[in-house]
């Protein structure tokens, strides 16, 4: 299936040009930001072209749907069905506005309403945009159908389908081969089960993934090292399985953070939301980095509820409760 998926460059030549996309634009698009969200959606339809499915990992905030978005369209307006999966309702709408909103700027390449398709999984033409939730595609699944077949399937909030035994974890790797080429959106990559951010690298396609593996076993060895050990031997071993994990990693995720953008960009999410991006803590001291890595140890070894997890990713990012007035 993944031979015909064929694609025109050409098409996509707007994406170098975000400064004319702006002067046809009303809906409170911004250069700063939108320079790289073209970029990134470049890069998607070349790695899509190549064969390959992407995780894009943004942090929350830098506009995951809205390269999404423009992704979508360049492949439906090469006459190819994409379908869009998102968590909820609310979420579906969004989407929905989201590619409504490029309309006017895409309406000389033929983009149209009539090429948004809303609702539950359905029959999807050719050079159509189905947005449906996750719900929808868990009950084409249990009702047996398989009318699932796209050239591209986006899943928003892939982070969801956690644990083998979810329903919809099930639905999505039982139909989601029905796709030519997969986008898998999230914000937290990172903040989940080894195991877990394997299935979604698998799901794209990804199979040499020994050496993130690896480093996750290096990381593990951390808890059970005891005093004496040669410190800088276990950080020059650690630092070399991460180069090699980031090079596993690279052909199949795209991640931005704050901290990658240009000074520009940062000055322009810092005047949109002053203090958006940083929580002011105080530096952690020996006994607070000791305390935490001593709860942390004894969640992993409680034993977990089916369904529940127990060491909750949140758990690492603070513990102090903010100051409120």
């Amino acid at each position: 299936m993944m031979d015909d998926f064929q694609i025109d460059a050409r098409r996509w030549r707007f994406l170098d040009n975000p400064a004319r996309y702006i002067e046809r634009e009303t809906g409170g698009l911004q250069i700063e930001p939108l320079k790289r969200q073209f970029k990134t959606a470049k890069e998607l339809l070349s790695r899509l072209a190549s064969g390959r499915g992407i995780l894009l990992a943004d942090d929350v905030g830098l506009g995951k749907t809205t390269v999404s978005a423009l992704v979508a369209w360049v492949i439906a307006l090469q006459d190819k069905r994409v379908r869009i999966y998102a968590p909820n309702e609310v979420l579906r709408r969004r989407w929905a506005e989201e590619l409504e909103r490029h309309i006017p700027m895409l309406a000389h390449i033929g983009a149209s309403s009539d090429c948004i398709k809303q609702g539950d999984v359905g029959k999807l033409n050719a050079g159509r945009i189905q947005v449906a939730t996750h719900y929808s595609l868990v009950k084409s699944h249990d009702y047996g159908e398989q009318r699932t077949a796209c050239d591209l399937m986006i899943i928003d909030e892939a982070h969801r389908a956690k644990g083998d035994g979810s329903a919809f974890n099930e639905a999505l790797h039982n139909l989601g081969g029905r796709a030519k080429r997969k986008l898998i959106l999230t914000a937290t990559p990172f903040s989940i089960r080894l195991t877990e951010l394997e299935q979604l690298l698998q799901f794209v396609g990804a199979t040499k993934l020994d050496a993130v593996r690896l480093y996750a076993a290096e990381l593990k060895r951390l808890y059970v090292l005891r005093d004496g050990h040669d410190i800088p031997a276990e950080s020059k071993r650690l630092v070399s399985a991460a180069r090699e994990a980031i090079e596993a990693l690279q052909p199949y995720v795209i991640r931005h953070c704050i901290e990658d953008l240009s000074a520009s960009e940062r000055t322009h999410f810092g005047a949109d939301g002053a203090g958006r991006w940083e929580i002011l803590t105080t530096a952690a001291t020996q006994e607070d980095l000791s305390l935490l890595l001593r709860m942390d140890r004894l969640l992993r070894l409680t034993q977990e509820r089916r369904g529940e997890r127990r060491n909750d990713p949140r758990f690492h990012v603070g513990w102090q409760h903010l100051a409120t007035k």
